[in-house]
């Protein structure tokens, strides 16, 4: 049967002896010591996504695009976010490459009365489970909102399995 230690402080160096409380009184001898180190840093999540694994996608606006792995388009929505590689295909809009330079990039074309307006491309993760004890958790992003039909961008996280979702920026 499972006993549970409470109260060990992190990163500390134990050592512990078990013994039984015998019913007609006292104890029995105790056992060989156990030594143990508390580990009770919470490791960092660490998932990264740079599409460069993608393939990429027709670049017209209203174009179906899989997205596979982390991120995916959702099948809720009005248009999908399209995986690319270089610049473009509209003048004077989207990046001309990917942050780091010859990767991949996904963005969304709007030149297309489809994907303007309230019309709106969802990208979504996987569940990511957070433990509640994590001290922190980080997410970052590079982004680059150009062009006439870009409206906004918006980042929803949701605590009860996609339920409810709160926007927090």
């Amino acid at each position: 049967q499972p006993f549970t230690l409470n109260g060990l402080i992190p990163e500390t160096d134990y050592e512990i002896y078990i013994r039984t409380e015998c019913t007609t009184g006292g104890f029995t001898n105790n056992t060989c010591s156990i030594s143990f180190k508390t580990d009770c840093t919470t490791p960092a999540m660490t998932l990264s996504e740079n599409f460069d694994l993608q393939n990429t996608c027709i670049t017209s606006c209203g174009s179906a695009c899989e997205i596979e792995g982390l991120w995916s388009n959702s099948l809720n929505d009005d248009f999908d976010w399209l995986v690319n590689a270089n610049g473009t295909t509209s003048s004077n809009t989207g990046p001309s490459d990917d942050v780091t330079g010859g990767g991949n990039y996904i963005y969304i074309e709007t030149s297309g009365a489809a994907c303007q307006g309230i019309n709106q491309a969802d990208l979504v993760s996987n569940c990511l489970l957070i433990g509640a004890d994590s001290e922190s958790c980080h997410l970052s992003f590079y982004y680059y909102m150009y062009g006439e039909g870009v409206n906004s961008l918006k980042l929803y996280i949701s605590t009860n399995d996609g339920m409810n979702w709160i926007n927090i920026w």
